[in-house]
Parts: structure tokens; sequence; C-alpha cells
């Protein structure tokens, strides 16, 4: 190849690598700033107007990724059915809570710490992955920390929360939910979820989503954990 078409693929290659770079960034500082609007826009309509008969608290688990919700469990409490066989598992453990996490399959599934993260897995998780929702028991009383808030309800609407979250379960033609197999302990467990992640509809968006549904005031567009953590009490 002669040394001046050579030096011309160089320098087109260089370009087209400037201008794909160029565009990424773009769209990243685009996305950011999205969700810095989407955080601090919070509707008037959504604000809870908590009254003394505020009694249920439900908790917000935020790592600096993920968000996860958690609800208060009773004896009779129709998760235990609506779970099916696992929901009988959970029976005879006894459980105080539990936490809700939807998100994608592949992040879920294939990457239970960060040292299992790979590019492969990433780029599958964020382009229209498979959804699922992660079910954990918690045993123990919780309060709040810095990582995990506390969000006062009155009783209908933690009704309506747990409602809002079951439908966020796939359901067969038996309308029993689809349990996974896989878990990352003993008590935890996986089921197919409505909805696909991308970076649009992210598992905090679906965390914030649900909340705002029940009154609870967050932005319009909740896609990172801090989005959530910036109005929560």
């Amino acid at each position: 190849m002669p040394a001046s078409r050579a030096a011309l693929l160089f320098a087109t290659t260089v370009r087209v690598a400037m201008v794909m770079t160029s565009a990424i960034l773009v769209l990243v500082f685009l996305y950011i700033g999205a969700a810095i609007v989407g955080t601090i826009w919070i509707p008037l309509e959504s604000e809870q107007r908590c009254n003394p008969d505020c009694d249920r608290d439900i908790f917000i688990s935020l790592s600096p990724v993920h968000a996860d919700i958690i609800v208060p469990l009773q004896p009779d409490d129709q998760w235990y059915e609506f779970l099916g066989s696992y929901g009988d598992k959970l029976k005879n453990a006894s459980p105080r809570y539990l936490a809700f996490g939807w998100g994608s399959r592949t992040f879920y599934l294939k990457t239970p710490t960060w040292s299992d993260l790979t590019v492969s897995n990433l780029l599958q998780a964020l382009f229209l992955d498979q959804s699922i929702i992660h079910v954990t028991p918690i045993f123990h009383e919780l309060r709040e920390q810095p990582d995990i808030r506390k969000v006062r309800m009155r009783d209908g609407d933690l009704l309506r929360l747990a409602h809002l979250i079951r439908t966020g379960f796939s359901v067969g033609d038996d309308g029993e939910t689809r349990l996974i197999t896989g878990a990352y302990g003993r008590f935890d467990a996986f089921f197919e979820a409505r909805g696909r992640y991308s970076p649009l509809i992210t598992c905090n968006v679906w965390a914030g989503n649900l909340l705002r549904e029940v009154g609870v005031p967050l932005g319009l567009w909740t896609p990172f954990s801090w989005s959530l953590s910036y109005s929560l009490p």
C-alpha cells in the first residue's frame, strides 16, 4: 500500500474514532443532565401528606448503584401465597421483611459480585435485557442507616404498593409466579418479571415509579440510586 494511501486511511480512522468518542461523550452528558433534572423535578401532586394515620413503615435499601424496596410482613401476609412454593418456604422461616429489587437478568444472575463483571455482561444488561425480580427475606428488625431509609405511609398506601410490586411479576397461564433456578444464598430467590431493563428503565426507575405512585415525593425520573436518596427523608 502506498504511503500516502496508508496515511489517508489512518487519518480517516482517527477522525471516525474521534467522532464516535465525541458522540458517546455527548450522550453521557445528556443522560446525566436529564437524570439531574428528573431527580430534582418533583411533581406537586405526588407530595405525600402524612397525618397521624401514617403508622406503617417501609424501608428503601440504597447501594451505590441499586435500590430495593423493603416491606414488612405479617404471619398471614398474602405474599406467602403469591410466591407459591417459595412462599411456603419463607413462611416456615418467619422473616420480618421482604426486599424486592427489579433489574437486568444478565446482571443479576451473571454478576453476583463486582469481580464477576465483564464488558459482555454489562453491554447485554444495558441494551434491552429481560428483567427479573430478586426477593430477599430479612429476619432482623431494621432501623434507619445511611444506606437504609425509612418511609412512613398509610395502611392503604402500603397495600397499594404491595399490589404494584406484584404486578411487576410475570405469571404463567396458571396464574403462578415463575421462579428462576439460582440464588445468592439460602433464602433469596429470583422470579421472571414484566418489562425489559434499559438505560431509560433501570432498577432505580422501577423503584421510583412505584414509590411515586403511592405518594412518596420523588423526581420524575430516577435512573440512579442517588436520584432516590436525594428526595427521601
